[in-house]
């Protein structure tokens, strides 16, 4: 071969040049100022940059502004020698405007006989994975909502009740006052005391409502810290009707000092929801012992948060292993989409969702959500 002539030194050179230059993954080299001095074509491709527009940029100049802190910080890492290389998902700016999402991998090249240490970067564009993650989540994000709609929809007769409860007390009220006014038989503090009352009960009903549209809203994804326990009491308060209908008796025994979790409030409620529904109408065909919901917080063993939701129902059944399954449902109307969109979100979260019998009768359905304060550690 060709090759052979040159001595080893330029063989090796030769094929490092080759490799270089025919690479279908971007391969660049900048100095420890982080200019650019060396990259294949892949590299400018995925930049639109000409060579020597390039080299008169900085990784820095070309990395997306709410990517740089995270990106300097693994270089300083590298340079005062904590770590022998780092990889990083972040956005590049592309020639001309747009964005280019890329994985690169970087490493510390030291310097040797006086030469000046650079940095060796592969840089792969994965814009199309990204964006079909993307494309996934909005699909995600829709089809819980929509599980949301079929769950308020089962429930719809519970708050129209809960709302049709203070409306029909302000009725009332209101028209207890205006047989009192026209008797001219109403005091000052009468009319306060009725006025109060309205007031009391149409919070109430604005209450029921909001609850509502928080849970049904359509939006992105929000993680914020958030107090599990709070958002149990929440979700009892929109089961609550759900309850009494079906007379069942709710025991509630949350640990006091929870640590935070990072999640989504909505999402988190809908699993809840979800699980709290299905374990009233696990017990709908119970009659011979008592019909008890009970749903408790703890730190598990490793430090998470845990939530139980526990039923006195008929069990789980045979297909215990099918009940996260997509489409799998042993309700006459239902989807089947419930548990395994609720297992999808808690693992979104970081967490686990599963079901175990419960002795002498019904299920206990578990998750877990990383603690704040083990995500910070």
């Amino acid at each position: 071969m060709l090759v052979m002539k040159y001595p080893a030194r330029r063989r090796t050179d030769l094929r490092w040049r080759i490799a270089f230059e025919n690479s279908a993954i971007g391969v660049t080299m900048a100095d420890f100022t982080g200019r650019f001095f060396a990259a294949n074509s892949a590299f400018l491709n995925i930049l639109g940059y000409t060579e020597s527009e390039l080299y008169q940029l900085t990784v820095m100049d070309i990395t997306y502004e709410e990517d740089r802190e995270l990106n300097l910080g693994l270089i300083q890492e590298l340079m005062e020698g904590k770590r022998q290389h780092f990889e990083l998902e972040k956005r590049y700016c592309r020639k001309g405007g747009g964005l280019v999402w890329v994985r690169t991998n970087v490493a510390l090249v030291p310097g040797m006989g006086g030469t000046a240490s650079f940095w060796f970067a592969i840089v792969e564009d994965i814009t199309p994975r990204k964006e079909a993650e993307e494309a996934l989540q909005v699909a995600q994000a829709e089809l819980a909502r929509m599980s949301r709609l079929t769950t308020m929809g089962e429930l719809a007769a519970s708050i129209a009740h809960e709302v049709n409860q203070p409306l029909t007390a302000i009725t009332n009220n209101s028209s207890a006052c205006l047989r009192l006014l026209a008797d001219h038989a109403l005091s000052p503090d009468r009319l306060r005391r009725v006025l109060e009352e309205i007031v009391a009960d149409s919070t109430r009903a604005g209450r029921v409502i909001a609850r509502t549209r928080s849970f049904l809203k359509k939006g992105p994804t929000e993680k914020n810290k958030l107090d599990v326990n709070e958002l149990i009491l929440e979700v009892l308060a929109l089961a609550d009707r759900e309850l009494s209908r079906n007379q069942v008796l709710l025991k509630c025994e949350l640990t006091k000092t929870l640590p935070k979790v990072l999640g989504d409030r909505v999402q988190l409620q809908q699993v809840l929801l979800n699980l709290i529904i299905n374990g009233i109408e696990a017990m709908t065909t119970v009659t011979t012992r008592p019909r008890i919901l009970c749903v408790q917080s703890r730190i598990s063993e490793l430090g998470n948060v845990m939530v139980a939701v526990c039923d006195s129902g008929t069990g789980l059944g045979q297909d215990a292993d099918r009940l996260f399954d997509p489409f799998f449902t042993t309700k006459a109307n239902g989807m089947g989409m419930g548990l395994s969109i609720s297992r999808s979100l808690i693992e979104g979260h970081g967490g686990r969702l599963w079901a175990t019998p419960h002795s002498p009768h019904g299920a206990v359905f578990y998750f877990t959500l990383p603690a704040e304060s083990r995500r910070d550690s």
